[in-house]
């Protein structure tokens, strides 16, 4: 059965990367959800999408740097919709409870140490991932318990060169760039093949013929009706 994957939580109807976001997903049966993280200036790895924070701050001077420049305390600050704050990666652990998988998309700039030590001791099941592939070589290494992938953009002639180089298991592969071919090597080398972000349900069914092993969506409630066989 394909893995049904919430990008960002439940983005359709919340505010992305929100705490939110991330329980209506749980709720809404997701086996898996993704998030986004970055650290802040004083060490705290929050759960946001951008370099710079969205969303309008009581001060308006904060939107013009980036999170990595600013304190959690100042980050709470913004509102990022409907009155939710950013989170810590922390918090978004504590909530989900183990519900469904976390994969976090390491975002930030030179922030594996602090997202290593907070996903080094969590008790709910998680993986990493990112599009800088040294990054999750760096997790190896610092969580090797904790499941890893790269995320690609463009279609690579070797995938498993790059999935050894990382020493990763999960190939995230944008949909459009997609076929059993590469499906098929991919699963000759032992890992697995997730697909991002797709939402259409024509798309789901080319994916599903090409054998892949999970889809990243913007509306996992209708992916999982899909999947699932279950009348809108």
């Amino acid at each position: 059965m394909i893995e049904a994957i919430s990008h960002r939580g439940s983005r359709a109807d919340h505010a992305e990367n929100t705490t939110g976001a991330v329980l209506a997903a749980a709720a809404a049966g997701a086996d898996g959800i993704e998030i986004d993280v970055h650290a802040t200036l004083d060490g705290v790895v929050v759960v946001h999408h951008d370099l710079f924070p969205r969303g309008t701050a009581t001060d308006g001077t904060l939107g013009s740097r980036p999170i990595a420049e600013l304190t959690f305390e100042e980050l709470q600050l913004f509102d990022i919709g409907g009155g939710q704050r950013i989170p810590s990666l922390r918090e978004v652990l504590d909530r989900l409870r183990g519900r469904a998988r976390l994969y976090v998309e390491i975002k930030g700039r030179s922030c594996e140490d602090q997202v290593a030590g907070v996903l080094a001791g969590a008790s709910v099941n998680v993986a990493v991932h990112s599009f800088d592939h040294r990054s999750i070589r760096l997790m190896a290494e610092l969580i090797p318990h904790v499941p890893r992938g790269v995320l690609q953009g463009s279609y690579m002639v070797d995938n498993c060169a790059a999935l050894r180089a990382a020493s990763a298991t999960d190939l995230w592969q944008h949909g459009d760039l997609i076929d059993a071919d590469l499906v098929r090597d991919v699963h000759d080398c032992g890992a697995r093949v997730i697909a991002w972000t797709v939402n259409e349900a024509r798309d789901w069914e080319r994916l599903a013929d090409d054998g892949v092993d999970a889809i990243c969506t913007d509306d996992v409630a209708r992916l999982i009706r899909w999947r699932d066989g279950t009348p809108a």
